[in-house]
């Protein structure tokens, strides 16, 4: 079983000035279950954009992307969330879309704790929240349902590495929603991915240059890049252990 397979994807994008650049170059590609991969790239927006293709959250331009199976979206980046309802009201409309209704009352009450929202603003209309409301909620609901590939980009109501609560449950929700199930990480921490992938795949100019084991595939790109006269430094993290 494959749980999505690219075949000759070509996606571009177009910038303010019209001017169009291809992000990704006819990738053939296929992603088995419980694989755990991290796309690595000296260029994020081709990271995030093939990303962004297996969720299909974006269209190409040319090829098709195959699913068969249950893909999440981006962690923490749905847009369904309506202002004019409250933070209550959001979670248990897209519970009964993308829910189990056994788990109904469960995966309700994980959203309200991770969200962890004033008890006076969970029941008044979300566009009173500030972003950081908003932005654990988004990524609670993400983590609240059953999927069997998470696609992960970086994801900020969740400081990766802090001892924080907060923190510790999305840790917690995370690691009990993936396991033994596939994830696709264009988060670009070494750290996360050092703790939750063990293969990648590497995104050159467009096209897949190269996969296997994730030490080798980011050395690989390293040494690239530091011998590129254009040269893109790789994100380098120092992320305090506490927030």
């Amino acid at each position: 079983m494959t749980l999505i397979s690219f075949c000759g994807v070509t996606r571009t994008v177009q910038n303010a000035r019209q001017v169009t650049k291809t992000l990704l170059r006819g990738i053939d590609w296929k992603c088995e279950p419980q694989s755990r991969i991290a796309i690595l790239s000296a260029n994020q927006s081709e990271a995030d954009s093939f990303l962004e293709c297996a969720a299909g959250t974006v269209p190409v331009q040319q090829g098709k992307v195959i699913t068969d199976g249950r893909v999440s979206w981006p962690l923490g980046e749905t847009e369904a969330l309506l202002g004019v309802l409250t933070p209550n009201q959001n979670a248990a409309f897209l519970q009964r879309i993308y829910g189990c209704k056994l788990k109904r009352e469960e995966q309700l009450q994980l959203i309200r704790q991770l969200s962890d929202f004033n008890a006076d603003l969970y029941d008044k209309p979300l566009k009173l929240s500030t972003s950081a409301m908003k932005s654990r909620l988004r990524l609670a609901i993400s983590l609240a349902f059953d999927f069997d590939l998470y696609v992960v980009p970086k994801m900020p109501a969740w400081p990766f590495r802090s001892s924080n609560l907060r923190a510790q449950r999305f840790k917690a929700a995370f690691e009990k929603a993936t396991f033994g199930k596939a994830i696709l990480v264009s988060n670009p921490n070494p750290f996360f991915q050092d703790a939750y992938c063990d293969k990648a795949v590497v995104i050159e100019n467009g096209s897949l240059a190269l996969e296997g084991d994730l030490s080798f595939c980011r050395d690989w790109l390293n040494e690239r890049v530091s011998k590129s006269r254009e040269y893109v430094e790789i994100p380098h993290f120092e992320e305090p252990l506490s927030a």
